[in-house]
């Protein structure tokens, strides 16, 4: 797993880091990206209208998308708060027979980059990694707290090395404090956690 997912990871690397693409768009996108072939190569999978049992759409009639969706399991991939996931796992939960793995990637060992916003080039990477643990996500499950007992939800958090890329556009002398997070690429996996049952959430 960790051979191919550094294959993946080194193709979308080799497509370089385009200022043009824009501020605060890239990362989630590219990052998806890579996760979503990880889980799945074949595309087709990929991001999926769910409809319930019943062959219908949500209340609101616009249907939720899976991030993957093959054969009886969903795959949604979620980098930030699982505050916004709520209503989704929900329904997925009440209406549909599906397995659902959140998928967290987690910057197990980030590097950051400093780009000079006028030239596009890259000034410095820090010497020493910065850390996560994976226990530092376990305040989110919080959201979904009322969903963790059943069977049909599972989490699996991978564990990855990062190169997160920053534009030296803020403030002081360095210009890094409050800084643009320009992108944030992982280069290779560390580990998984995942969390099903009783025992792996203690």
């Amino acid at each position: 797993d960790a051979l191919r997912f550094s294959r993946i990871c080194l193709d979308y690397v080799a497509r370089g880091v385009h200022l043009e693409d824009g501020i605060g768009t890239l990362s989630e996108k590219r990052m998806h990206a890579i996760l979503k072939n990880y889980i799945c190569a074949d595309v087709a999978c990929h991001e999926i209208k769910v409809k319930d049992a019943l062959g219908q759409a949500d209340v609101k009639g616009n249907g939720y998308v899976a991030d993957v969706l093959r054969g009886s399991n969903i795959w949604e991939i979620q980098t930030g708060s699982m505050y916004p996931m709520r209503a989704k796992i929900a329904w997925y939960m009440q209406n549909t027979p599906y397995l659902v793995t959140v998928v967290v990637p987690v910057p197990y060992r980030k590097y950051i980059n400093w780009i000079e916003p006028e030239t596009g080039t890259v000034q410095k990477r820090s010497a020493k990694p910065h850390t996560t643990k994976p226990t530092a996500l376990a305040s989110e499950l919080y959201w979904l707290r009322e969903h963790l007992q059943n069977p049909r939800l599972r989490f699996e958090l991978l564990l990855l090395e990062v190169e997160e890329y920053r534009l030296l556009d803020g403030y002081g002398k360095e210009r890094k404090a409050r800084a643009s997070r320009y992108e944030k690429i992982p280069t290779a996996l560390c580990g998984t956690v995942v969390l099903e049952k009783r025992e792996d959430y203690l």
